[in-house]
């Protein structure tokens, strides 16, 4: 399929369209990327005789599928206006994304919100899919080889699942990632694990701030991460022990890198004619950034990768608070800015909201 003719539209609409035409290729690419490693967790996980139930799995994924086609369910009045000001446009997956917290109200019923929007963004998404044969073929074979290397190279299976008598990786010993009901039974989870579960568990069954232990005793703790993984739980109807390693494998990583991508398009002036120069350049960057951080050891964090969705897509409301500073030497938008995102990354992380504060005194 051959990119449709605008040049007949105004300079303003085919900019538009161009934007919707990149932001397609950038969702398609990680939500390939997010089935691939959903067929790699549910497939080894038969392969080794563990039990499988796919339906929590594929809720989250469902999930995922609203955040990132949630731009494109958007009426076009809607979309119009956030394109004159696209440092906002990250916002609308990281609210999608972190919108599951909702299920505190309105229980399981947030799950078929979601589903709609899914539905709806895929449908109106799938129109600005008009790519060349060598983009698709780019699309489905860099993010299916990506998603392999990412679970079998850079060791996420290991995080999930003991293989023989190999030794426990220092990934698979020690936190979110190796939050699963086999580890948990034969009582091999590192303590950080069990802590944050139970945190999670008690959040999402009693709404209380505790572990459980010593009944509903408040424990002191940043549990904006708890939180939303609870809510993550309330829809889709599942564990912690179910939602952790799925959350952090089908959902956070894609949109780790969704993220990254989304704020290179917003960043940009004037977008390329093809969006593949700057997905490979950004998955170089990403992969080279976790093979730094030891690959997985970033999303292995329970409470360390959500707050790395918000600082992702801080960033361009960062790059425009500065702008407006210089522009017109006003700090007061700045610390705003400063301010509330990193309070709203402190209750997930805090070192995540200190790392902003500084960026931004910067």
């Amino acid at each position: 399929m051959r990119p449709l003719n605008l040049s007949h539209l105004p300079l303003a609409e085919i900019r538009l369209q161009r934007f919707l035409r990149h932001a397609s290729f950038t969702a398609l690419f990680c939500i390939s990327l997010s089935i691939t490693l959903l067929a790699c967790h549910l497939g080894l996980r038969l392969v080794l005789g563990l039990e499988t139930n796919p339906v929590p799995a594929l809720k989250i994924l469902s999930i995922w599928l609203a955040a990132c086609t949630a731009w494109f369910a958007l009426p076009a009045s809607t979309q119009r206006q956030l394109f004159a000001r696209p440092h906002l446009i990250p916002l609308v997956p990281l609210i999608t994304l972190f919108s599951p917290l909702l299920s505190f109200l309105i229980g399981e019923a947030m799950f078929a919100v979601l589903l709609l929007i899914a539905l709806t963004g895929t449908i109106r998404l799938l129109r600005h899919a008009t790519f060349t044969g060598k983009e698709w073929a780019f699309l489905l074979c860099v993010s299916f080889l990506h998603a392999l290397i990412f679970f079998f190279w850079a060791n996420a299976d290991q995080a999930y699942y003991v293989i023989g008598d190999a030794p426990l990786t220092f990934v698979t010993n020690y936190n979110g990632l190796s939050g699963t009901t086999e580890f948990a039974y034969s009582g091999t989870l590192h303590r950080d694990t069990y802590f944050h579960a139970s945190i999670i568990h008690m959040l999402q069954k009693w709404g209380a701030i505790s572990t459980g232990l010593d009944g509903l005793v408040p424990v002191r703790y940043h549990i904006g991460a708890h939180l939303w993984f609870a809510g993550i739980g309330r829809s889709v109807g599942a564990e912690p022990l179910l939602v952790l390693p799925a959350s952090i494998l089908i959902l956070i990583y894609p949109a780790t890198l969704f993220m990254c991508l989304v704020g290179v398009l917003c960043l940009r002036r004037h977008l390329p004619g093809s969006p593949v120069f700057y997905v490979i350049t950004t998955v170089v960057f990403v992969a080279i950034a976790n093979a730094i951080a030891q690959f997985i050891s970033i999303y292995a964090s329970v409470t360390a990768a959500p707050s790395i969705l918000v600082l992702l897509a801080a960033f361009p409301c960062l790059v425009h608070a500065s702008r407006r500073h210089l522009q017109h030497a006003s700090l007061v938008p700045l610390l705003r800015n400063i301010a509330g995102f990193s309070a709203l990354m402190s209750l997930l992380k805090i070192y995540t909201g200190v790392y902003y504060g500084l960026a931004g005194g910067y």
